[in-house]
């Protein structure tokens, strides 16, 4: 008797969202494990670690293979759920975690984890024209 299983491929990659931000230069990093290797149907664990002390925003965005990124999981400072997704956050330790229940071999992709930076943003504020 021969038995199968099928192995799911997740690729992690880093995204840092300070840089869609104009004249913003940082030293900030991002860091996942490259590569993780599952069998159908067992539940894991995506961590991602940062140096980004005044963040706001954390996403997980998944990147199926010839596709466009698409949001996997969002949150401000608590985390979210979607689907059979979950994700927590740990502010304090400046980290996150994305949780795949039952994972399937369609999720075989990459996923990218995405910091957002505070105090990268500048805000602009609008003047009032006075007219005499």
């Amino acid at each position: 008797m021969t038995c199968s299983t099928n192995v799911i491929h997740i690729s992690l990659c880093s995204l840092l969202l300070a840089s869609y931000f104009q004249g913003v230069q940082c030293n900030t990093q991002v860091f996942q494990t490259p590569v993780m290797f599952a069998e159908e149907g067992q539940d894991i664990t995506l961590r991602c670690n940062h140096s980004i002390k005044n963040h706001d925003i954390l996403v997980w965005y998944k990147q199926l293979p010839g596709s466009s990124l698409e949001i996997c999981a969002s949150g401000l400072l608590q985390g979210s759920n979607i689907c059979r997704v979950t994700m927590s956050i740990d502010k304090e330790n400046l980290s996150t975690q994305l949780s795949i229940s039952r994972v399937q071999v369609e999720e075989s992709a990459l996923y990218y984890c995405a910091v957002r930076d505070t105090m990268a943003e500048t805000h602009n504020t609008a003047v009032p024209k006075v007219i005499p």
